[in-house]
């Protein structure tokens, strides 16, 4: 295990030890029938949702950034414009790393922002709005 402290005799028999208890709880939890609870079940949904949302927006945020790229015009074209409205005194060499940075992470961001359209733009989305009074 890459959690182990150190490997010694007495830390691999700890390891395994702890391997089995955890193989016999869970083993006594299935013939309960607890993997089959409705709780239980639901709390796994959510997991693999959370897990498949994650991996899902990680992968494109990926994707992205992976293609992503700012021009030097792009960043003199904002240097200027935050000089002609008095936001800066900094010089354009002291402004190009940080300029540059938010320019692509505000392209990024627009990116996502148009995936996320046609996602919906593709779907056929049905709400009852009815429901929605019902709760308070």
């Amino acid at each position: 295990s890459g959690y182990g402290r150190v490997d010694t005799l007495e830390s691999r028999n700890e390891f395994l030890n702890n391997l089995v208890d955890r193989k016999l709880i869970l083993q006594d939890a299935q013939s309960k029938g607890l993997d089959k609870d409705k709780s239980f079940l639901k709390m796994i949904e959510r997991f693999w949702e959370q897990s498949l949302l994650k991996v899902s927006l990680d992968r494109k945020s990926n994707e992205i950034a992976g293609r992503s790229s700012v021009s030097d015009k792009k960043i003199e074209s904002a240097y200027k414009k935050m000089v002609r409205e008095g936001k800066t005194t900094k010089s354009y060499d002291e402004m190009y790393a940080q300029l540059k940075w938010e320019i692509l992470k505000e392209e990024e961001s627009q990116t996502m922002s148009d995936w996320l359209l046609e996602l919906h733009k593709d779907a056929k989305i049905k709400i009852n709005y009815n429901l929605l009074e019902q709760v308070q």
